[in-house]
């Protein structure tokens, strides 16, 4: 068994919790940088002496490692964000290039102020609306002829701040092929 097959679970611990990161950090910063005085005060100044090489080598390790967190947080967030950003210019492209027809559709949920609409389970708009995922069946069985749909929290939203896109006075969209 190989050194690191050993160091592993401790390495898979420390990163599930990086708060023994930055104290192991701390500590050891605090043993490298703090003045002699300080370290014989704590008592501590013969130990950190003998060993302050292996000190300073955990101390550039949980330092990094801490770096490597932080660095990786801030990716996510910032690939979320464009992600997020990316999608909603998509959506918004969507909703500003809907038929007549679809705007029809999804009046239906603004001008009742309902996220629940009833359809027509063989109309080509709805099933259009639903496989763009602006709208989708809120169950999976319906009557006869008609299914619930819901529309996407997003459009929602979204329709919520710009009722242009689909009101009445905006109704001169021509049809697409």
């Amino acid at each position: 068994m190989s050194i690191f097959e050993n160091i592993k679970p401790l390495i898979d611990w420390l990163k599930s919790s990086p708060k023994y990161m930055i104290l192991i950090t701390a500590v050891t910063a605090i043993a490298l940088f703090s003045p002699d005085v300080f370290l014989d005060l704590i008592g501590i100044k013969t130990f950190v002496g003998t060993y302050r090489g292996y000190v300073g080598v955990i101390f550039l390790i949980f330092f990094v490692l801490i770096l490597i967190e932080i660095g990786s947080f801030v990716w996510r967030k910032i690939s979320d964000f464009r992600a997020k950003s990316k999608a909603a210019k998509t959506l918004e492209d969507l909703l500003n290039d809907l038929t007549w027809e679809e705007k029809a559709a999804l009046r239906n949920y603004t001008e009742r102020f309902t996220k629940t609409a009833y359809f027509d389970t063989e109309d080509g708009v709805i099933g259009g609306l639903e496989n763009q995922g602006i709208i989708y069946k809120s169950a999976a069985t319906g009557s006869i002829d008609r299914y619930a749909y819901n529309i996407n929290q997003d459009v929602w939203d979204y329709l919520k701040k710009h009722p242009e896109i689909v009101s009445t006075a905006n109704n001169t969209t021509t049809k697409k092929a």
